[in-house]
């Protein structure tokens, strides 16, 4: 037979089996934030009842819940806030030592250290904190505080006042501040510390409680 007369056949590519589907169950979904919040209120419950608590959050489960949420977003001990978290006039501010420690640990800076000029009895002071930028590696200086600044703002003579004791550690605190609100408000999260809050509400603390029965 002639070549050219072949007939040629093509062969078909085999065909796919069609797999029926597998009926999938439906995923269930979870409210993550409610679950959350749920388990954040029975814990600030359990915290309301304990005795090592600081008094304002005794039997306050409110006062709790703000430790606890506070907590979360700093990553650290409910418990450890709250002993650093005091309520003044309703609002929650730092201690300054514990203002200090999150400055340190905020990662920015090498830890703060201070400049301060003063005679031999501090009467007459000034000074402020400084501390080394870990990325730039430039030093960042705060505002000065000296004791001009202290009688004019009302510390030095105020009732109760620790500036005429111990000057020198309160001259710390305060440049403490004045650096984390000129470099690194974040921080304090926005908050005051209980020397400023008292600028502004004056000496006294919060005193009212409000109670809210572990039942309800």
């Amino acid at each position: 037979m002639n070549e050219e007369n072949k007939e040629v056949v093509l062969e078909e590519p085999p065909r796919e089996e069609l797999v029926p589907a597998v009926p999938q169950k439906p995923v269930a979904v979870t409210n993550t934030y409610a679950d959350e919040l749920k388990a954040d209120i029975q814990f600030a419950k359990i915290l309301a009842t304990s005795t090592m608590m600081p008094r304002q959050y005794q039997g306050n489960v409110g006062n709790c819940m703000v430790a606890v949420d506070m907590a979360k977003r700093m990553g650290n001990s409910p418990f450890m806030v709250a002993q650093n978290l005091d309520i003044i006039q309703g609002n929650p501010c730092w201690k300054s030592t514990a203002a200090i420690a999150l400055i340190n640990n905020c990662g920015r800076f090498e830890p703060l250290e201070y400049e301060f000029e003063h005679n031999e009895d501090w009467t007459e002071f000034s000074g402020y904190a400084y501390a080394k930028e870990r990325r730039s590696g430039k030093i960042c200086k705060g505002s000065i505080v000296d004791k001009k600044m202290c009688v004019a703002m009302g510390w030095w003579d105020k009732n109760g006042s620790f500036w005429k004791k111990m000057p020198e550690q309160m001259l710390v605190y305060r440049t403490s501040v004045f650096f984390a609100r000129k470099y690194c408000p974040e921080a304090l999260m926005g908050l005051y510390t209980v020397d400023e809050q008292r600028d502004i509400t004056g000496n006294k603390a919060d005193e009212a409680k409000t109670i809210v029965r572990l039942g309800e």
